[in-house]
């Protein structure tokens, strides 16, 4: 660091034990602001917030991208410097971020396991995000989209059942930017192995926050040759009161299948439903 002062001076050049401490008995009384070049007083932005998970740590709503039910509440979320003491806008961030929080532990299915209704074969909990863009607003920056479920199958798991198609249950919570904070949500998963268009078919139904009906159409379109890409990929369409809102794709993170297996539940011939595979 160089303070352009006398070059005998040892608060010139902050290389050495000795001109730090000079620094610290001297600085105050000696230095003025015009001997910084570069001063920085409150850090913002290293998550940044924003709706692109490409180019930002969390999601408006303070949550991480890539690490779900964590939150980021400091200044690290502020997408850029204020220019201004920044104490007031963190207080007003955290306050916005706790209730996101509340929503999500509000709708927390309680111990975080997939419990198998009675007449339930078998359960499992999923979990997808990404971005869609509005149909009427296509400049515009997307909007993220998530959902969280638990699904229930009604049919017995034979391969007979599997190969003719099933339709499991879904019930669990979406977020839809702007539009619906971790409402509830219930729908239908559609399984039909033999086909290769629509392979699985999610609808999902829910009230958003202003009490708008909104359905979320989402097709995976599998292929064996490429069957992890396929397999997590979903192509999506939200519908709001019957009019087209957003399009775009949702993923699974493949860092979550070991928790997405353990999350499997099935119930036993009499009835009792397995103890294995707890959802963490």
């Amino acid at each position: 660091v160089d303070l352009g002062l006398d070059p005998a001076d040892p608060l010139d050049d902050l290389t050495q034990p000795a001109s730090v401490d000079a620094l610290r008995r001297d600085g105050p009384a000696r230095l003025k602001a015009h001997h910084f070049d570069l001063t920085a007083y409150h850090p913002l932005g290293t998550c940044r917030m924003g709706a692109d998970p490409t180019r930002y740590v969390v999601s408006p709503e303070h949550e991480v991208f890539d690490v779900p039910h964590l939150f980021v509440c400091d200044g690290s979320a502020v997408p850029g410097p204020l220019g201004v003491n920044p104490q007031l806008t963190i207080m007003a961030m955290s306050e916005r971020a706790s209730t996101f929080i509340e929503r999500r532990v509000e709708a927390s299915p309680g111990a975080r396991t997939v419990s198998v209704p009675a007449g339930a074969a078998f359960g499992f909990e999923e979990t997808m995000a990404g971005v869609c863009r509005l149909v009427d607003e296509p400049q515009a920056a997307p909007r993220t989209v998530s959902f969280r479920v638990q699904a229930h199958a009604r049919a017995t798991g034979r391969l007979s059942d599997l190969l003719r198609g099933i339709t499991l249950d879904l019930r669990g919570t979406l977020t839809f930017e702007g539009e619906a904070t971790f409402v509830p949500c219930t729908g239908t998963l559609t399984i039909q192995p033999m086909r290769r268009l629509a392979t699985l078919t999610y609808n999902l139904r829910c009230v958003d926050d202003r009490g708008r009906t909104l359905l979320l159409h989402g097709e995976k379109h599998v292929r064996l040759l490429h069957l992890a890409r396929t397999m997590t990929t979903l192509h999506t369409r939200v519908i709001r009161e019957n009019k087209p809102l957003a399009e775009g794709t949702l993923r699974f993170d493949l860092r979550t299948l070991w928790a997405w297996l353990r999350s499997f539940r099935r119930r036993h011939a009499n009835g009792g439903a397995a103890v294995e595979g707890a959802a963490p």
